[in-house]
């Protein structure tokens, strides 16, 4: 699972597809681990996401599924339940319980930070840039040093967007593309 995970975030197709092996076998190897079963959802989301996935349905269903156990075996795994707020709100739009599971994954672990970032792209879709922008700004105080920047700046550039200050939407979206044009 380890080294799966900076193979998600590289969001090169070939990596990507890689870590999505690995975490197979992670999940054959201990199929009740809260955190594979966390992260194979957070997979299968960002899989669906770059339109890679055959079967965007099938994706969604094994997302939940994958989520919804994880936080049934770990009730207080931040990253589970950011991860299933996560599904909840790009998947289902299932924005209340969105937010109400970004609460709890932030209770229980207020320095986890990129459930502040997830959280701010459900505050983008709500049509709430300020505060997705806020929360933005929690997750660089928290990773000032940010190792995935284009995955990271990415909702900036949305919140931007939302937000009509085209400039700043601008901005972010072109260092985006520069640093991860295949993103």
């Amino acid at each position: 699972m380890l080294r799966a995970m900076p193979l998600m975030h590289s969001m090169e197709r070939d990596k990507y597809e890689q870590a999505g092996e690995l975490i197979k076998r992670a999940l054959k190897e201990d199929p009740d681990n809260a955190m594979i079963l966390a992260w194979a959802a957070h997979w299968q989301v960002y899989h669906v996401g770059q339109g890679w996935s055959q079967h965007p349905g099938r994706a969604f269903a094994i997302a939940q599924r994958y989520a919804l156990s994880a936080i049934r075996l770990d009730p207080e795994n931040a990253e589970a339940l950011g991860i299933y707020a996560h599904v909840c709100s790009f998947l289902d739009k299932d924005f209340d319980s969105a937010l109400h599971y970004f609460e709890r994954a932030l209770r229980v672990n207020p320095n986890l930070a990129f459930v502040w970032a997830l959280s701010a792209l459900t505050y983008c879709y709500i049509g709430e840039p300020n505060t997705a922008l806020q929360r933005l700004e929690r997750h660089r105080d928290l990773t000032p040093i940010e190792p995935y920047p284009a995955l990271f700046d990415n909702p900036y550039a949305i919140a931007y967007l939302i937000k009509r200050d085209y400039e700043q939407a601008a901005v972010f979206g072109r260092r985006v593309t520069k640093t991860r044009p295949e993103f």
